[in-house]
């Protein structure tokens, strides 16, 4: 995966897929993280968009994990700052 756009007005990270494992299963794979500023602290959020090569590709529950512990550890950074 590849940084495709930063957004840091509204701060956000879209990730685009190139090559890879996932190449494999999906035609396209895009995760977007966004952090919403709310009074004294934030929102993570995390958007994730992908076109199965098949219906026989079942949806990666790894990488939903994956994006969970992400947005968990930019969150206690975001806490921090």
């Amino acid at each position: 995966m590849i940084v495709s756009l930063v957004d840091p007005i509204n701060h956000s990270v879209s990730y685009g897929l190139i090559e890879g494992d996932l190449k494999n299963e999906f035609s396209s794979f895009t995760a977007k993280f966004e952090a919403t500023p709310l009074g004294e602290g934030c929102k993570v959020g995390l958007s994730v968009v992908y076109v199965k090569l098949n219906e026989d590709v079942a949806p990666s529950q790894s990488l939903f994990d994956e994006g969970i512990q992400l947005i968990k550890l930019i969150g206690a950074y975001l806490a921090q700052a």
